[in-house]
């Protein structure tokens, strides 16, 4: 996982806008592609480059796939991180995916394995 590598996968601005929603925690892909507005062949495409650069890591919880800032992108580059926090603070589009990421997690409107685990 190296800087260029990293730098060159958020070099499009779909994969950004996932990797700024990504700042708030591990999120369900279809939760991903709710907020960015995209087909889910084409969010997976997008996914996998920033999974093969290091930036996220993938889990399987039957159908549902779950993704995350992979474990050491915050110890190793910081930097990127708070770029990518700022981005989702005050810029647009991704102040718009963050404000509808909050919507849907108020609305409960995600896949049912969330919507399992966030019963009481």
């Amino acid at each position: 996982m190296s800087p260029a590598e990293i730098l060159k996968a958020l070099g499009d601005e779909t994969r950004l806008r996932a990797a700024c929603l990504l700042t708030t925690g591990e999120l369900c892909v279809c939760d991903i592609e709710s907020c960015l507005g995209t087909s889910q062949s084409n969010l997976s495409r997008h996914l996998a480059k920033l999974k093969n650069s290091g930036l996220i890591a993938s889990r399987k919880r039957a159908q549902w796939v779950y993704y995350r800032l992979a474990d050491g992108i915050t110890a190793e580059y910081p930097e990127i991180l708070a770029i990518l926090r700022r981005l989702s603070d005050g810029r647009t589009p991704f102040k718009h995916d963050h404000a509808k990421l909050l919507a849907r997690r108020r609305e409960k409107n995600n896949c049912i394995v969330t919507k399992t685990r966030r019963k009481p």
